[in-house]
């Protein structure tokens, strides 16, 4: 398990914030957001730092300045991702809507941010156990002047170039347009060609405390899994659609004290530390920072380990959120969890 290292001091420089826009024109129009993706419990902005190591194989003109490379690449995409280029808005009646201008004066884009830390990846352990405030440092959040008449921004990205010529690349993307595209492979009727949007649905397993401290491990899967298979029927999704949709219209959200909400999510099988190549290769690590999810930072996730940790490999990362007044007594139990497994294997 990695641990966390001790904070140093090093200086980042930003640049200026530019629009990068679509490199062919592409529709105006305005495109609404699915049931699901009207939930208002899941409309958040999700932050990712891909990690990427100084490679000599890369080309001499990649390697100097690889933000040129990605912004002309983003821009290239977003002819057929143009929504991702486009400002998301709550309307009056409760739903998310994205507006697409591709006015040639007044048109949007993704806001692009380069920066350069003086310091070299390996003195942060590749952001390896690094603390959330110095991961910050990675990643911005945009607000123009406009945002709050036209909306905001479904993506924004920045990319970060290190004396070492390693660089980080940060995505802040939004939950209800970029997540759940599993789905979409079993629904019945199948989605139309040139569908946007997000495919997901709920599962539900619930157990008394009793029963789940008393009961068999193998006995709470098998109930979480029937749960799933329930989930992926037809019929349900259509009921969870009619659900929704009269909670929407409501404008519910979860509410509570904080620390009644933990959410769990499990971020090993979405190849993303496999399958994200910009094209350097010498991608050895990512980390999530931490958001609000029902209102809340009580956030769990299970992640793939660092490439460049030998001793993690077949392990998993676990990034933990809580109430900083919780910390200590959390603290507490895994040291106690640590010394139960210690004399066990004695």
């Amino acid at each position: 398990m990695a641990t966390t290292q001790t904070k140093i001091s090093f200086a980042v420089d930003r640049k200026e914030v530019v629009l990068v826009k679509p490199f062919k024109p592409t529709p105006s129009e305005v495109l609404s957001c699915s049931t699901i993706d009207n939930d208002p419990n899941l409309e958040l902005i999700c932050h990712s730092v891909f990690v990427y190591q100084a490679n000599g194989d890369t080309p001499d003109e990649v390697q100097k300045d690889p933000a040129c490379i990605i912004e002309e690449a983003l821009s290239k995409v977003l002819v057929y991702y143009y929504p991702l280029a486009g400002k998301l808005k709550r309307q009056s009646d409760g739903r998310l809507q994205i507006t697409c201008n591709n006015a040639d004066d007044d048109a949007d884009g993704v806001p692009f941010l380069v920066a350069t830390a003086h310091c070299q990846l390996s003195s942060l352990n590749y952001l390896d156990g690094i603390d959330v405030e110095t991961a910050k440092q990675f990643a911005f959040d945009f607000v123009d002047s406009k945002s709050n008449d036209h909306g905001y921004h479904p993506l924004v990205l920045q990319v970060t170039k290190f004396s070492c010529g390693g660089f980080t690349i940060a995505m802040s993307l939004s939950h209800s347009v970029c997540d759940g595209f599993g789905l979409r492979r079993i629904l019945n009727p199948p989605l139309p060609e040139g569908f946007y949007g997000n495919a997901f649905t709920s599962a539900n397993a619930s157990m008394t405390g009793k029963d789940l401290n008393e009961g068999s491990l193998a006995k709470a899967v098998k109930q979480i899994k029937e749960s799933k298979k329930v989930a992926y029927r037809n019929e349900n999704i259509w009921k969870l659609m009619s659900i929704l949709e009269k909670l929407n219209g409501l404008n519910m959200k979860f509410e509570g004290r904080p620390g009644s909400t933990m959410v769990i999510t499990d971020w090993r099988q979405l190849g993303l530390m496999e399958d994200i190549d910009f094209g350097w290769k010498g991608h050895v690590n990512m980390i999530p920072l931490p958001w609000n999810m029902f209102g809340y930072v009580d956030l769990v996730l299970l992640l793939p380990p660092c490439k460049l940790d030998q001793s993690m490999k077949g392990g998993v990362r676990v990034l933990v959120s809580l109430p900083r007044a919780a910390i200590a007594k959390f603290k507490e139990e895994m040291d106690a969890l640590k010394h139960s497994d210690e004399c066990a294997g004695a």
